[in-house]
């Protein structure tokens, strides 16, 4: 398996890994959210997600392969709410979970 199929590999869990983590501690995230304008970013559909240094800290340890390849991606580019949404995980998992 070459390094690019296996990274779509681990991207390709990383969404439902990450909702389940927010799930199970969504109370003290939403409660740094509306804590602190650092501890939230704004997604490209206009909703809110966490901050970009949490979300790449949380999947580090929830698929720890993908720490290998998140300092060669931000080597590419330097931009990291690029590298959340290369992953696929710049959304507002409030609204995914509850719509509107």
């Amino acid at each position: 398996m070459g390094l690019m199929d296996e990274f779509e590999k681990i991207k390709g869990t990383l969404k439902e890994r990450w909702i389940a983590h927010y799930q199970a501690h969504r109370p003290w995230i939403r409660d740094q959210m509306n804590y602190s304008s650092q501890f939230y970013a704004n997604t490209a559909s206009g909703g809110t997600r966490p901050s970009t240094a949490f979300i790449l800290g949380c999947i580090s340890v929830l698929e720890p392969e993908c720490a290998t390849y998140i300092p060669f991606l931000l080597q590419l580019n330097r931009d990291p709410d690029k590298l959340v949404e290369i992953l696929g995980l710049d959304f507002d998992v409030e609204q995914l979970l509850h719509p509107h």
